[in-house]
């Protein structure tokens, strides 16, 4: 992918890379600043890793996909699968917390996921910790379930242009994004990123606890 700082769209396959990963044209993208573009190729080479290593063959749908089916009214559930501190921040709009979805007794959980003609869109900050989740709701419902990971989660639909609630009052757009931690701090032009802070210990221990 290159260093942070170069410029994803400097080229024609370099702009098809982006539409790739996003799931279809984006002018946002596009137009970004050359600090933008370079913090969404960061994102991108970000998720390479993961979905060739970790999350390889988790199914996954880029941003520009999964807004149409919302947009063309189809039966879209979005899981949002941050920390309650992360989600109180901001929110992909509509979208579900995992705790609640995973609390709900198992009929009810059966029909939100598993209804016919559903599809089920999980979110984190990058991918990783949603793509688990889908792993996890693949293996429940087997393929009763359409569930699939959106590839750079809410960084990628951030960097697309796409718009943020506020996580507490959902009536109110939102420029903030938590990205969990400062290596994930990659936030589009006109999104501010918040992260938690902590050693490189705790650091280690938080994805040591992904891994299993």
């Amino acid at each position: 992918m290159g260093s942070a700082g170069a410029d994803p769209a400097g080229g024609e396959s370099a702009v098809g890379e982006v539409e790739r990963f996003l799931g279809g044209p984006c002018a946002f993208a596009a137009g970004a600043s050359r600090r933008g573009r370079g913090n969404l190729e960061a994102v991108m080479a970000e998720w390479a890793k993961f979905d060739g290593g970790a999350l390889r063959g988790v199914p996954n749908v880029g941003v520009e996909e999964a807004a149409g089916l919302m947009e063309a009214g189809g039966k879209v559930v979005v899981v949002d699968c941050r920390g309650p501190e992360e989600q109180d921040v901001s929110m992909i709009p509509g979208s579900l917390r995992q705790a609640e979805v995973d609390a709900m007794p198992g009929p009810e959980r059966r029909a939100l996921l598993a209804g016919e003609g559903t599809t089920v869109v999980a979110a984190c900050t990058i991918g990783y910790r949603s793509g688990k989740w889908v792993d996890k709701v693949r293996a429940e419902f087997g393929d009763a379930v359409d569930a699939r990971n959106l590839r750079g989660s809410l960084l990628a639909w951030s960097h697309a242009g796409r718009p943020l609630v506020d996580g507490l009052n959902p009536a109110q757009p939102s420029t903030r994004l938590h990205t969990y931690g400062k290596a994930w701090a990659l936030p589009p032009d006109g999104v501010e990123a918040v992260y938690h802070t902590k050693g490189a210990k705790g650091w280690a221990a938080w994805f040591a606890s992904w891994l299993v």
